[in-house]
């Protein structure tokens, strides 16, 4: 029998809620399991691949469907993970480097600011165009940014939302168990599969033209 009414608001509030709490829990444990450092970037590529389902309102089983897709993306998520922090790592060395350096070389710390700025935000869509998409290593991260280029809205949204978790959070740290990694997770990969469905519009309209 479905509840319908304020009970069955309730009921999907509290259910999605666990949902949540369990998928942040699973994070955790994962990400552990894998010593942090190697289990992080399989454990959020499994994480953003639920939440996509969750998004499109696909039945899943989320226990089997994390599993699954920890174990299957474990090197090549553990690859793009390295790509990722070198990437963020190389452009802020650049950017203090540049920054403590002689006044020759002030004027390039601006240009640093903004590639730093562009690669974070293209950072943003890289594990959403990992799950969402079919790609080849390479063309993960060039579509990554491209999508940032193209629907800096989205990025924005990213942004805002996740600051608002994030205070909310630093109020109430005991949340954070539950509810820290995959909200932001949920507000990136929301964000993102507007971006996806926008682009898809786009695609298929100048088809028809």
């Amino acid at each position: 029998m479905e509840l319908t009414g304020v009970m069955g608001t309730i009921h999907q509030i509290s259910d999605k809620a666990s949902k949540f709490a369990y998928l942040n829990l699973l994070w955790i444990f994962f990400t552990l399991v894998g010593l942090l450092f190697f289990g992080i970037f399989p454990a959020t590529i499994a994480m953003f691949t639920v939440l996509r389902k969750i998004i499109l309102k696909e039945d899943t089983n989320l226990f089997k469907l994390f599993w699954k897709t920890y174990k299957s993306e474990f090197l090549k998520g553990n690859l793009v993970g390295v790509v990722l922090v070198l990437i963020n790592s190389i452009t802020y060395i650049n950017l203090l480097f540049f920054k403590n350096a002689t006044e020759v070389a002030d004027f390039l710390v601006y240009p640093m600011v903004i590639i730093g700025i562009l690669l974070f935000l293209m950072s943003l869509f890289v594990f959403p165009v990992y799950v969402h998409f079919d790609l080849h290593f390479f063309q993960i991260f060039k579509n990554s940014f491209i999508f940032m280029i193209l629907y800096p809205l989205s990025s924005l949204s990213i942004i805002v939302n996740s600051l608002i978790v994030l205070v909310i959070l630093y109020q109430w740290p005991a949340l954070g168990v539950f509810y820290s990694v995959s909200i932001i997770g949920l507000i990136i990969m929301t964000s993102a599969n507007r971006a996806f469905q926008k682009n898809k519009e786009k695609l298929e309209n100048a088809k028809i033209t």
